[in-house]
């Protein structure tokens, strides 16, 4: 289960006076997925596609497979976040579109 203080702080955003209406139905690829930011940013997008049903894909790439499992393994019943092991420094190798890009990784 999501931790209480994400699930207040993700409530807080959806309450907000802001237009986030236009993630449905998106792909959004997060590369440093594992990291602070990147984790809290596919936390974040996942539970909201749970809560309004908007269908969003969590790309999240990855350099370690177990370390992402690990740190995603309270939003994982959600089954929106798609692993891509890989180094962020290298080509991309994910094969579907892509509507949206967050960068949180570094060399």
């Amino acid at each position: 289960m999501i931790d209480h203080f994400l699930k207040e702080d993700i409530a807080s955003i959806l309450n907000m006076n802001i237009n986030i209406e236009n993630l449905q139905n998106k792909t959004i690829l997060v590369t440093g997925a594992t990291g602070l930011i990147g984790s809290m940013v596919c936390k974040t997008l996942s539970e909201i596609s749970r809560v309004n049903n908007w269908n969003i894909t969590i790309v999240a790439m990855v350099r370690n497979m177990k370390k992402a499992e690990a740190a995603f393994a309270d939003v994982s019943e959600n089954g929106n976040i798609v692993f891509l092991e890989q180094d962020v420094v290298t080509t991309i190798e994910w094969a579907g579109d892509v509507d949206h890009i967050v960068h949180t990784a570094c060399p």
